[in-house]
């Protein structure tokens, strides 16, 4: 696998495996992926042949986040990858490149565990796999509405 930045053109790819994890993805975060993914930091995970998945990070050095804090915006494997480590060694080489650039923790907002929807369940398991913990929930979150309360993890490097 390699990993790469973020291209023009990689938007088509990127709504596609998105689009394709509808039970993850509603129109609102299809609308706001292309715009994150130019905006911050894209870390694009691909094989010899095809984009596997990406992750849209939120830097440090951005001002909407507390300094030496990365925040994972989006996160997503092809349906067709799940569960053979794509994501797993996709999410390694980010926080190796961010240790780098004086990253001392990752944030990601999820839905919370108040929540039980089988697809979050899965997402929550391997957050706290790759060594996250959840900080708090919010509920409710306003950027997320009712019904979608809120769960922050934190991976502190």
């Amino acid at each position: 696998m390699m990993f790469r930045p973020y291209h023009e053109g990689d938007d088509e790819v990127i709504l596609t495996i998105a689009s394709n994890l509808r039970d993850y993805f509603d129109e609102n975060a299809l609308a706001k992926m292309p715009k994150d993914a130019s905006a911050h930091r894209t870390y694009i995970a691909e094989d010899d042949t095809d984009i596997t998945g990406f992750i849209i990070l939120a830097e440090p050095d951005d001002q909407a986040i507390a300094s030496r804090s990365a925040e994972i915006l989006w996160m997503a494997v092809r349906r067709d990858r799940q569960g053979q480590g794509v994501g797993t060694t996709l999410l390694k080489h980010v926080i190796a490149d961010q240790q780098e650039k004086v990253c001392t923790h990752f944030i990601v907002k999820t839905l919370a565990p108040t929540v039980e929807y089988a697809p979050y369940v899965r997402t929550r398991n391997f957050y706290v796999k790759n060594g996250f913990t959840m900080q708090e929930i919010i509920d409710p979150y306003p950027e997320w509405g009712e019904g979608n309360p809120c769960a922050v993890y934190r991976l502190d490097l």
